[in-house]
């Protein structure tokens, strides 16, 4: 009985530790890209790290990552070669993007998974104008992704709860062509994990942090936020932390996180 009993704890420590250390979106393609790390605006002293380290593991633990690619600037290009999840560049990936400014969420973001990679994923962000648009043109995505099809996570949370505006995607050689419709965005308040933004109907809005966008297979997108459409509070802003490429699972991969709000809006 008690070499049963041995054999029965020692198999249960082996499934709690594969459940700590595996990342559930093992297997899966994925690209992160991490906006605003030279920030210097709605900062505070507890949270002093702008930049993801290639180990940190960071995103919706469904699709969590390690090796973001951190970007600097409102309006820029990346030149060094993009990095996939496992650290390998991808030479023909292009991202630029054009965004009014950046800001940080300051005290608004500081209970959120607060001493972890994503509290530092959802920290800094291209921040938009009221009215205005923050685009992210990304080009030339590899097979890993458009083969299958990949969905799209946006990652934003503001320095202000109440805020809105709404995210969608659109073909960067004919911006009229939308490839995902427009959904609503409100900016959480003091948020403490994620919780998606689901578009639910006109004129109805969740507060979130963070929208997907399903089933894509373009090479070229454009990601866009605006503040023109679902204006939400005195002064609109639809943030943008962080974007991440995801492959479609494969069969037997792990799905939805337990625990979070993993409804699909689009």
């Amino acid at each position: 009985m008690r070499s049963l009993a041995r054999k029965i704890t020692a198999s249960s420590l082996s499934i709690v530790a594969l459940a700590c250390t595996a990342h559930a979106g093992t297997g899966q393609f994925s690209i992160g890209l991490k906006f605003a790390t030279d920030d210097g605006n709605g900062l505070i002293g507890s949270r002093p790290v702008l930049t993801l380290a290639p180990t940190d593991v960071a995103g919706l633990p469904a699709v969590a990552q390690q090796n973001w690619n951190n970007l600097t600037g409102a309006t820029n290009s990346f030149n060094p070669a993009i990095t996939d999840n496992n650290g390998n560049p991808l030479a023909t990936v292009g991202v630029t993007w054009n965004a009014p400014g950046i800001w940080g969420n300051g005290a608004n973001g500081a209970a959120f998974l607060p001493g972890t990679p994503d509290n530092v994923l959802q920290y800094t962000y291209l921040d938009n104008s009221s009215p205005g648009w923050t685009t992210i043109t990304i080009t030339n995505l590899p097979s890993q992704l458009t083969t299958s099809g990949y969905d799209v996570y946006v990652y934003g949370l503001g320095d202000t709860g109440g805020r809105g505006g709404a995210y969608g995607i659109v073909d960067p050689a004919n911006t009229n062509t939308l490839l995902k419709a427009f959904v609503p965005y409100v900016e959480d308040a003091a948020p403490t994990n994620y919780i998606q933004c689901l578009n639910v109907g006109a004129g109805t809005n969740a507060q979130g942090n963070y929208v997907v966008f399903h089933g894509l297979t373009a090479a070229n997108i454009m990601v866009e936020s605006t503040t023109t459409i679902n204006a939400q509070s005195g002064t609109p802003r639809a943030p943008i932390c962080g974007i991440q490429l995801v492959s479609a699972p494969s069969p037997g991969e792990a799905g939805s996180a337990t625990g979070l709000n993993m409804a699909t809006n689009g």
